[in-house]
């Protein structure tokens, strides 16, 4: 409703009710009924001038029948409460009424409890499957390192195997051969160095083999080495 019509409509009403009042004023004086302290009241007020009271009076006499209603009222509902209270009816109305008051407020009272207990369960359900969630991430992240390191290590090893594939040629093609012209030493068994010369002589129109190293005093195995056999004695 708009506010300026409920305020015109309140104000027409209450012109009604005060003009409904001065009626009854009006006929009480025109009955000839006269409220002594309203009447001393309202000369007082107008200075004894009688025509000025008068009209005075009648205007203090519309508040107090209004005054008079009111309080009537007033009586007639203390006097029904009053009535209510000795009712047995009204007393079992009333302790129906409070046992669903202290219901209600013991359910508004619960109520709180059970949505901060499903909120905590709905929080630890999404805290667990967080966690899971965490955990799966690592593990699978962990396969992946686990699997480049492999990768590299396999990739590191493979070069290693093709450059030792063949050492001996590798070795043969970079060791020059060497002669030494130094003077041999005279052995455990007296061998002297007629014989160091005749087997350099030998070993030099033997074709020499990859491998094949002159050294001034040389073992079975260097013999072997360059294609010959060793000597006896």
């Amino acid at each position: 409703m708009n506010p300026w019509k409920a305020f015109a409509d309140k104000r027409a009403i209450d012109r009604k009710v005060d003009e409904q009042y001065h009626a009854e004023a009006f006929e009480e004086y025109q009955s000839g009924a006269i409220r002594p302290g309203l009447m001393a009241k309202a000369v007082a007020e107008c200075d004894g001038d009688s025509n000025r009271a008068k009209a005075r009076y009648i205007k203090l006499l519309a508040a107090a029948i209004k005054d008079d209603y009111y309080l009537a009222t007033r009586v007639v509902e203390e006097h029904a409460k009053a009535s209510r209270k000795l009712n047995p009816e009204y007393q079992n109305e009333r302790i129906k009424a409070e046992a669903e008051y202290v219901k209600r407020s013991l359910e508004r009272a619960q109520k709180p409890n059970t949505i901060s207990k499903e909120t905590a369960y709905h929080e630890n359900a999404e805290e667990k499957k967080g966690s899971s969630s965490t955990l799966l991430h690592l593990i699978i992240l962990g396969i992946f390192l686990y699997a480049v390191l492999q990768f590299f290590a396999m990739a590191d090893e493979s070069p290693q195997h093709s450059s030792t594939a063949s050492p001996q040629h590798s070795s043969a093609a970079s060791t020059p051969i060497a002669v030494s012209t130094s003077a041999p030493s005279r052995d455990a068994n007296g061998a002297t160095e007629s014989t160091t010369n005749q087997t350099r002589s030998d070993l030099d129109k033997q074709p020499r083999k990859s491998g094949c190293i002159y050294k001034p005093v040389m073992s079975d195995a260097d013999y072997r080495a360059c294609g010959m056999s060793p000597p006896k004695g």
